[in-house]
């Protein structure tokens, strides 16, 4: 999946939907990392740590979505 391509695809497709809440990080793969650039297939990725604005706003996401009881 590109950002450019297929992200906006995917947005428009289900993005409208009351219970889904479609995001983008700039300057991260698909692995929420620090990298530019598609991975290669088959390939094994860099080591990294997820960014930590991905952690906060899944954690936000999981609260919302349980009312809190997690």
């Amino acid at each position: 999946m590109s950002p450019g391509d297929d992200f906006g695809q995917w947005r428009d497709a289900i993005g409208g939907r009351g219970n889904v809440l479609t995001r983008s990080y700039d300057g991260l793969n698909h692995y929420f990392v620090d990298g530019a650039g598609a991975l290669e297939t088959g390939g094994n990725p860099e080591a990294g740590v997820v960014d930590r604005q991905v952690v906060v706003d899944l954690a936000a996401w999981v609260e919302e979505v349980t009312d809190g009881n997690v």
